[in-house]
């Protein structure tokens, strides 16, 4: 069997080292995101408060898990602190990876000028509507 040359001996005793080192950086990185249909993001779009007693908002759903979800969105609108009013939509098939953008039109008790629309979203994989 050949001998190594005298200067890669050191850099042998290395490996084992650095491979445990790169097997403990895996094991131990903690998740940025979760796992699974809790891997959404949802964002206003608009939120139009032009027509006294309504705010037509339109959002947007990021499926950012690996299979295909269904979503319940919950859309507030308040100013001040103080809800103005709320509403809730359906967002079915959103593929992974696939953006789905909806629309709603939500009563409000005032239009205030620094009213604004806020938007969450969490996996409704179950039935919905008439018959299911």
């Amino acid at each position: 069997m050949p001998r190594l040359p005298a200067r890669l001996t050191p850099l042998l005793a290395e490996i084992p080292v650095l491979v445990a080192v790169g097997v403990l950086a895996v094991v131990l990185t903690p998740a940025s995101t979760p796992v699974g249909p809790q891997r959404v993001t949802a964002r206003v779009a608009s939120c139009d408060l032009q027509n006294a007693g309504s705010a037509n908002v339109t959002y947007t759903v990021v499926n950012g898990d690996r299979v295909e979800h269904a979503y319940k969105v919950e859309l507030t609108v308040a100013a001040a602190g103080s809800p103005l009013g709320s509403g809730v939509g359906l967002v079915n098939r959103v593929a992974p990876g696939a953006t789905a953008t909806g629309r709603a039109l939500i009563v409000v008790r005032a239009n205030p000028p620094d009213a604004a629309c806020t938007v969450s979203a969490t996996a409704h994989d179950g039935h919905a509507g008439h018959g299911s």
